[in-house]
């Protein structure tokens, strides 16, 4: 199985975490610096990089962090298009709609495609997800081969899993869904869907 750069640097951005082979959960500060984790937790062979409830929000500041480095370190890496605001890191095979606005602090991963007239603030989307027409997102995390809706907007650190289909015209506040889910109606508190 081929492993691409892309994926693991989507993954490592996302996740944050890992553990060491003693069992210790390290966490992989913005600065690239590890620090070890007080709490101790076995490792089980099946599932060595579990995503912690704190992943989110710690991605969030992570993301930005990282991008403004690779302004300062790479800048030639970056997206500059019309529509582009701050830092925004964009895969070259990711497809871009017209009268968007992206940024700052965006990451759009390969395959995926934003339609016409999208606004994405502070968002990971991971390869091939699909975000339909005139959607709104702010501090969102899309996962790999999700499609979002037309008209819909998603905010407070909302997590879409893979392959989840956001219906049309919704509202989905703080909602973290698990993968392979059609969410058919609003999400107005935060909640977990499974």
């Amino acid at each position: 199985m081929r492993v691409d750069v892309h994926d693991a640097l989507w993954s490592a951005l996302l996740l944050q975490y890992y553990f060491t082979p003693g069992g210790v959960m390290v966490s992989v500060l913005e600065s690239g610096k590890k620090r070890e984790n007080r709490t101790k937790r076995k490792v089980t062979k099946k599932f060595p990089l579990p995503l912690t409830a704190s992943s989110p929000y710690k991605e969030r500041g992570g993301i930005g962090l990282y991008l403004t480095s690779l302004k300062h370190k790479s800048p030639e890496v970056l997206y500059n298009g019309p529509g582009v605001v701050g830092n925004v890191l964009i895969d070259s095979t990711a497809k871009i709609g017209k009268d968007c606005r992206i940024g700052p602090n965006v990451t759009i991963g390969p395959g995926a495609v934003l339609s016409d007239g999208c606004c994405v603030r502070r968002t990971t989307i991971l390869r091939d997800a699909i975000i339909s027409q005139h959607t709104w997102m702010d501090r969102c995390i899309v996962g790999w081969k999700s499609t979002v809706g037309r008209w819909v907007r998603m905010e407070n650190t909302t997590v879409l899993g893979e392959d989840v289909i956001v219906g049309d015209e919704l509202y989905v506040n703080g909602g973290q869904v698990l993968p392979h889910k059609n969410i058919a109606s609003s999400v107005t508190e935060p909640q977990i869907i499974m």
